[in-house]
Formats: C-alpha cells, sequence, structure tokens
C-alpha cells in the first residue's frame, strides 16, 4: 500500500524539532533569505545542519525552499545557497523561479529539485514542462486542484505533493500583484502584506452597499461600524483529512502541511493529528466518520480561520469557503451561553477545557441594537478544569447574549505537551551545533551576501535610480505620472519611434484592421463570453491565455490554437501546449521572467517576446531590461489598469444564494467593485468560469518615458485601457 510522505513546515528550530517530534517525514524550511515567508526569522547554515543531523537521525528528510523570483544580479548569490544548503545536507531545493531552478539543473546536478506551488502548476502539461525544463524530480500543485485533477498529475511521471492543511491564499499562488502595486512589498518576494485579510464592502455602480462592510478611515468620509462579513474576500484553511485515503490512492507524493509562520505547539497538533490518520490507512483501518470527526475537533484546538474543503472536493468555490466573519484565530467550539447575570456567564460546555484555557464568547448585538454598537467577541481564562457535558459559571464582564458559541482559542495542554516534545529533542540539536561551529569561511560568506542582496531592495533601488539620473538627467521619481495628466490617444502620439505599440482590445468594435498598432491583444477570458462576436477577429489579434491553465482549460486552448492569429502565453502548462503545437508565443506574468536566465530557458522553448510583470517598479524594469532584451524582445505594460489578483472564488456569492450558472448569471454582466477602508475603489469582474478578477483603483502611466526604458533596451509597450 502506498503511504505519502507527510511534510511538515519548519518556520523556526523549535518548529522542526515539534515537526519531528510529531512524526513529519519531512519538514520544508527557508534560509535568512531567498524564500518565500520574508516575515520569518529562517534558518543560518549552522542551525541547517543542526536541523539536518536531528532530522537524518530520526529518518526524516530536510527541504530547503528558495522560492522567490531573483533579479539578475541575485542569481549567482542564490544559486552558492542552494549549493551550500546541499553541501549542508539537506535533501531537496523547493525553487519557483524558472533561470534558478535551471541553473540548478545545470550546475549542481546532485540536488533533487523541487518546483513551488508559486510556479502555478496546475495540469499535466505543466508537470511534463517543469520535468522537461528543470529535471524537477517533485512538483507542488496548485491548491485549487481536486482530487480527481490531481489524479491525473500524477499520472505525468513526475512526484506530485498537493497541499492538505493550513491557510489559503485566495489568489492562485505566484499570480498575485495585490501586496506589490499597492503596498510597495512583493508577495513573489516573500513580503506579502496580506490584502486578503482586510474588510472590504461590496458595492455597485451607484456606491451602493451590497455586501460585507468598511470603516473608512478618511475622516470626511462617512464611517460605518464593523460588522459581520466583512472579509470578503478572506478563505477558511484547507482541511484535508476527508481526502487522504483518495490521495494516497491516486499516488500522491508528499501531503503538504502549510505553517512556516506558526509556532511550533501548531506543528506539532496538527504532524500528530495527520500523522495518526495516514498511520490508520497505512493500517488498513477505516477512516471512518467519528475518527475524522475527532480529528478535526483537535485540529481546530491550533490556529485556524474555519476549515473547508471545496477546493479537493471539486465544487464551486462559494461562501462555503470563505470566513467572512473575521480573519483571525476562530479555534475550536466548545459550548455555548446558556444565560447570563451581572458580570456572570452560564456555559453548557461540549468539549472538555483545563484551567489556563483561553475562550472567546462569540456574541453580537441585538437585533434592536443600534447600528453603530460593534461587535464584541470577549475572551475569559478557565478557572478551573472542565468535563464534556458540564454546565459551569463563568465570570465574564461583558455582556453577552445567551445562545452565543463558546470558542477555544488557546489550549494550554496542548501547548505543554509541544514543548515537552520540542525540550527531548533539544541535546541532539544542541550537540549537532557543537559539530557544526566550525563553519567554512566561504559558506559563512554566501549566506552573508545572499542575506544582504536579499534584504537591501531598498538600496538596490537608490544604486538603479542614481545609475538612471546619471545616464539620462532625470529621476526615476519622475516616471510617475498621474492619471489625470494622460489619456491613450495622446500617449500613443508621443511616445518614442522604433517601439511596437500593442493595443488590448476589451471589445470587438476596439479591433481596428487598419491600426497603426503593431499588434492588437485580447484577453481568452473577456471573449469566450462573446466569442461569435469575436471569431471574425481572432486571426488578427493575439489571444492573452488566462493566468492559469487547468485540464478542463485545455479544449479552449486547443479550439483557439486553429483560430487564433498568435498567443500570450501565462502559464508554463500553456506553454508546454503551443510549443509542442509549434507555435510562436510571448510570454507574460505570472509567468514572470527578472532575470536573463529565465529568459534563455524561455527562449529555447519557443518564447518570441517577454512582456516585464506588472508589479515591477519603475527601477526594478530598468534594471531588468538591458539583461533581458540581450535575449529577447522586451515589452512593458505602459498604461492601463493593472489586475490584482485571480481567484476560483466569485466574490458576487457574498450578495446571496448563486445558481451557478456563471455564463447566465445577471449580477456579473453589471459593475461591481471593493471598496478599501482608505476609500480605494478596486473593480472586479467575474467571467463565465466564475473566477473574480480585481483590478487596481488608479490608472499606471509609464508612456511619457518610453525614451528611457527604450535607452535600457525596450522593444514594445502595451497599452490596456481602463477595465
Amino acid at each position: 500500500m502506498h503511504v505519502p510522505e507527510l511534510l511538515a513546515p519548519a518556520g523556526s528550530p523549535e518548529a522542526c524539532l515539534a515537526a519531528i517530534a510529531a512524526g513529519a517525514d519531512a519538514v520544508y524550511l527557508g534560509l535568512h533569505a531567498f524564500n518565500a515567508r520574508a516575515g520569518s526569522v529562517g534558518f543560518s547554515l549552522n542551525e541547517l545542519r543542526q536541523a539536518v543531523h536531528v532530522a537524518h537521525e530520526h529518518g526524516v528528510r530536510v527541504y530547503v525552499a528558495l522560492n522567490v523570483l531573483v533579479y539578475d544580479n541575485e542569481l549567482d548569490e542564490a544559486f552558492q545557497l542552494g549549493r551550500s544548503a546541499i553541501h549542508a545536507g539537506a535533501d531537496a531545493l523547493i525553487v519557483a523561479d524558472i533561470g534558478l531552478a535551471q541553473r540548478f539543473s545545470q550546475q549542481l546536478p546532485e540536488a533533487e529539485i523541487h518546483i513551488s506551488t508559486q510556479a502555478g502548476v496546475q495540469s499535466a502539461e505543466a508537470v511534463k514542462l517543469a520535468q522537461s525544463m528543470f529535471g524537477a524530480t517533485r512538483i507542488t500543485c496548485a491548491r485549487e486542484l481536486s482530487v480527481e485533477e490531481i489524479t491525473a498529475l500524477c499520472a505525468a511521471g513526475v512526484e506530485i505533493e498537493c497541499f492538505v492543511h493550513g491557510a489559503i491564499c485566495i489568489c492562485y499562488s505566484g499570480a498575485c500583484s495585490f501586496s506589490a502595486l499597492r503596498r510597495g512589498r512583493h508577495a513573489n518576494r516573500g513580503d506579502c502584506t496580506q490584502p486578503c485579510r482586510q474588510d472590504y464592502a461590496l458595492v455597485n455602480e451607484a456606491n451602493e452597499l451590497l455586501a460585507g462592510r468598511v470603516e473608512l478611515v478618511d475622516a470626511q468620509a462617512p464611517r460605518h461600524s464593523r460588522s459581520l462579513g466583512a472579509k470578503l474576500i478572506c478563505p477558511r484553511d484547507y482541511l484535508g483529512i476527508r481526502q487522504v485515503a483518495a490521495l494516497a490512492a491516486a499516488g500522491v507524493g508528499a501531503l503538504k502541511i502549510e505553517g512556516r509562520m506558526k509556532h511550533a505547539d501548531y506543528v506539532y497538533n496538527v504532524v500528530r493529528s495527520y500523522r495518526a490518520l495516514l498511520d490508520r490507512y497505512a493500517a488498513g483501518i477505516e477512516l471512518d466518520e467519528a475518527f475524522l470527526a475527532q480529528t478535526e475537533m483537535q485540529l481546530a484546538r491550533s490556529f485556524n480561520r474555519g476549515f473547508t474543503s471545496v477546493y479537493p472536493r471539486g465544487v464551486r468555490a462559494r461562501s462555503e469557503l470563505m470566513s467572512r466573519a473575521r480573519a483571525c484565530n476562530q479555534g475550536a467550539c466548545v459550548g455555548e451561553v446558556r444565560d447570563t447575570g451581572h458580570e456572570w456567564v452560564r456555559i453548557a460546555f461540549e468539549e472538555p477545557v483545563q484551567a489556563g484555557d483561553t475562550l472567546e464568547i462569540r456574541t453580537t448585538p441585538g437585533e434592536d441594537a443600534p447600528s453603530d454598537v460593534p461587535t464584541r467577541w470577549p475572551m475569559i481564562v478557565t478557572p478551573v478544569d472542565v468535563a464534556a457535558h458540564t454546565l459551569v459559571k463563568l465570570r465574564c464582564k461583558r455582556r453577552v447574549e445567551p445562545g452565543s458559541k463558546v470558542h477555544l482559542t488557546r489550549d494550554t495542554a496542548l501547548i505543554a505537551e509541544a514543548e515537552a516534545a520540542v525540550a527531548s529533542l533539544h541535546a541532539a540539536w544542541n550537540a549537532a551545533g557543537l559539530l557544526g561551529e566550525q563553519t567554512a569561511e566561504h559558506e559563512s560568506q554566501c549566506m552573508e551576501s545572499a542575506e544582504q542582496s536579499c534584504a537591501c531592495c531598498g538600496a538596490f533601488q537608490r544604486r538603479v535610480i542614481e545609475e538612471i539620473r546619471v545616464e539620462t538627467g532625470r529621476s526615476c521619481v519622475e516616471l510617475a505620472v498621474p492619471s489625470s495628466a494622460l489619456c491613450d490617444a495622446r500617449a500613443h502620439s508621443t511616445v518614442s519611434t522604433g517601439l511596437d505599440a500593442v493595443r488590448l482590445c476589451h471589445a470587438p468594435e476596439e479591433i481596428d484592421e487598419e491600426s497603426s498598432f503593431a499588434q492588437q491583444f485580447v484577453y481568452a477570458w473577456q471573449l469566450r463570453d462573446e466569442l461569435e462576436r469575436w471569431e471574425p477577429y481572432l486571426s488578427q489579434v493575439s489571444v492573452v491565455l488566462d493566468e492559469l491553465f487547468r485540464p478542463q482549460d485545455l479544449s479552449e486552448l486547443e479550439m483557439l490554437l486553429e483560430r487564433a492569429g498568435a498567443f500570450v502565453a501565462r502559464n508554463l502548462g500553456q506553454i508546454e501546449v503551443l510549443a509542442q503545437a509549434g507555435k510562436p508565443f510571448e510570454v507574460m506574468a505570472p509567468v514572470s521572467v527578472w532575470n536573463r536566465a529565465s529568459a534563455v530557458a524561455l527562449a529555447a522553448r519557443g518564447a518570441t517576446r517577454l512582456w516585464l510583470p506588472e508589479e515591477l517598479d519603475a527601477p526594478a524594469m530598468l534594471r531588468c531590461l538591458p539583461q533581458l532584451s540581450s535575449v529577447l524582445p522586451v515589452g512593458i505594460v505602459a498604461a492601463g489598469t493593472f489586475e490584482l489578483m485571480v481567484m476560483e472564488h466569485c466574490v458576487l456569492t457574498a450578495e446571496g444564494p448563486c445558481d451557478a450558472q456563471c455564463a447566465s448569471c445577471e449580477r456579473r454582466h453589471t459593475q461591481r467593485a471593493l471598496l478599501a477602508t482608505n476609500g480605494a475603489r478596486l473593480p472586479l469582474l467575474v467571467d463565465n468560469h466564475g473566477r473574480t478578477r480585481i483590478f487596481n483603483s488608479e490608472s499606471r502611466f509609464w508612456t511619457y518615458h518610453l525614451a528611457e526604458f527604450q535607452a535600457r533596451g525596450l522593444s514594445a509597450y502595451l497599452q490596456m485601457g481602463s477595465i
């Protein structure tokens, strides 16, 4: 019987030891640079040696994550860091950047390469490409895939790793520019500010509230008290306990737990729970619902935003996916308030709690309460041990309503058990540290160099700004032009000669058969709604394919191969299909190219042009252009409203029940937007697959400064227009 590897997160040495003690088969961790958890301290090379020593003594493998996109001037440092990790005993490297992955496959053949979920692998075609391009031995597939889709990936010939537990990014991994474009911090560099966990209101064209609620920070704007349902793009946590048997039968190589930002007690509890489940499966014992319900309750005693399994079950990602009430820990429901008095509550406990546990009472204002009365969820510390099915009176200063649910949010016994498990391995950890004190000087320097390279983004940008000022006599600050000063027609008439002007058309009537534009683009997701109207023009346009490519998207691409004139690929799976069909193609994010090695790899596959990711600012684009343009023609998106994220979830379901008939849905054919707490209005569009795309509230324009970009190697610019 095949039993998948249980892969656990290790964001700290304590979490690593907790995972080992709880029964993980492997752990994944990041070093101090180039990993997708910038908020985590990470491991030094010596700590990595300690982790490897203790892990290997217990039969546990160690994987090192180098899963961010890297600039050309960082590629050597990232490679050296990966090589040092392998020499320190790491069993595999987890990589997302195309150029870095190919560099490892060519120059470090002894390294086992795992492709990160950040690379956007959602199809068998993408699996085949990753294997042939990088020699990948394992691929982490997208969280959004169903068990059926994952089964198809397993048949592609490369070991598949899939998530079974933990936090979910609402946007497809690797495709999110929200944090970068609105807050200047890149999710693809591990520095996400989690805008999806914030409050939003869903509004229509008249700014009428349809769902959610926000408290605007502008003192001049109307203020609204926060209420239930404001987290409109905040998903619950992934729970895969009921799919473990099916995934094992499908041949999945590893079941992955998310959580490198979590504490050791979380790691210990979750790993222990899944270990028990896998051991039961391996012994041939049925994973019956009673056992699974008990496991779910145990998992809920650690941090969670509520649980969902809509993705692996392959059902529509509607309200069941979302944690609209809150983005913080929801804990485990252990009882209910029966009655109340002055500074006391009487709780009927359905689950046991212990002295020192923290309880949270979920109470909301009554129907007759004023609209500005806030939701209050008071927290109390349990003074005594309480058995299940017991009625207990506890002190609570805040007024709550009878019937309010009571949740356990801090389990003292669980924390103590995890601490004891970690302590039992401290001696082995410390002994391993003594063995590795004499760190090779070049490895120490490598880590220091890598940390500086990854951490000094501000200094990097300042150097670029100074170079540009010297070369052009102008500051990069001047490259930001207010949208009110520009329009598409004027921009097109004032750009430098010698550049290919490309326009994105949003409707068939925008196609100009005698256009002066070198190319005219159309989004695949837009033409799907009106394919008959677009049909006469398909041979004249380049179709910008979707950001994702799942098995059900293959038939559409095969149809377009026969009709469309050209293509822009945005997913590794699309590149594989186009290359096999002998079709030339351009490349655009989320297939993000930040370094020359990535450009070389894509050129070898047949790419004819690269488009720089919209999330890059002016200094970054100007830094990338010379290296990339030495391999392929390079374009930038010079004007338009940029996409922030794409998700499988339909945000419009927050308005009420949905019949799942996306093609005929009236809601999605009317203007909708998310209103943020700062008053920003973020337009959103839902395609006929029910996928939501959120766009920036402001347009960006580089068109007045194309001469600077052209001097660094630019060959084309794209005008997207407004959504």
